[in-house]
């Protein structure tokens, strides 16, 4: 994944990128393990202040699943056509990702096994994220940049309408 931009995005897609690496950096705190930092670097965090990231870290997915989904996609289908495969594909990439979730929503910390199955629902979650944003970089993203340039679609047009509809969710304390 490539590292985040300092400056405003360019277009929709860096819009989208960035968001992505603040997600996986928040997921990868979220699922470090609950005894020791990796490499010394950061501590692991409370089980509070776990719950908390984990919260956080559901609703920006929610939020970049309704961006893609409702947004961008439909974008892409009207320029490349609704049965272009990628566009199939990239649905099913984020449907992997909302079962994971919701496996882990599932999960009752009144089970003795909690942590154990935690542990293994938050693998299978970054294992899933990671998955659809290296599909989204792959194809999806590529898709995108060649339906751009040859004129088919205007992403920095499309990244005014990602900023109005995230900071809206956001704002509203929604991911729908």
């Amino acid at each position: 994944m490539k590292k985040p931009r300092q400056a405003e995005p360019a277009d929709a897609l860096d819009r989208l990128r960035d968001e992505q690496h603040q997600i996986d950096e928040l997921l990868a705190r979220c699922a470090q393990p609950e005894h020791g930092p990796p490499d010394g670097a950061m501590p692991p965090p409370s089980a509070l202040d776990r719950a908390r990231m984990t919260g956080l870290v559901f609703t920006l997915l929610r939020v970049h699943d309704g961006l893609e989904s409702r947004l961008l996609e439909p974008a892409l289908a009207q320029a490349a056509g609704s049965a272009h495969p990628v566009l199939a594909l990239a649905g099913q990439r984020r449907a992997a990702v909302r079962e994971a979730m919701d496996t882990i929503d599932r999960l009752s910390p009144r089970d003795a096994r909690h942590t154990e199955a935690r542990v293994r629902a938050m693998a299978a979650l970054v294992h899933e994220v990671r998955a659809w944003f290296d599909f989204d970089e792959d194809q999806l993203f590529t898709l995108a940049r060649e339906l751009s340039q040859g004129g088919r679609i205007d992403l920095s047009a499309l990244d005014h309408e990602l900023a109005a509809r995230q900071e809206a969710l956001l704002s509203a304390g929604r991911a729908d």
